[in-house]
């Protein structure tokens, strides 16, 4: 007792199956990307901390700086995320 499938119907599943595999691949990567470039941002504001900047010009440029890498990172995580799932709905959609 069990299920077994032959030849042609693994070859079926298979196919259905890889533009879900592929988009969690896809998702898996740019999350990690997203958290490197976020922990830059993070360790930006860290190093701002630091060294402890007296003139509020410099002070000001790098606090702007460190929201600029975050907001952009997470504008474009967004972006990616919308891209992904569109291209795989469309994957599915055809198969």
């Amino acid at each position: 007792m069990g299920f077994h499938l032959n030849e042609d119907q693994k070859a079926e599943l298979r196919d259905r199956l890889m533009p879900l595999y592929e988009f969690s691949i896809h998702l898996i990567v740019g999350s990690i990307i997203f958290i490197i470039v976020a922990l830059v941002a993070v360790g930006l504001g860290a190093f701002i901390d630091w060294i402890d900047v007296k003139d509020e010009i410099i002070n000001l440029t790098l606090r702007i700086l460190k929201y600029t890498i975050f907001g952009t990172d997470c504008l474009l995580y967004v972006i990616f995320l919308v891209f992904s799932v569109t291209h795989t709905a469309k994957n599915l959609w055809k198969r």
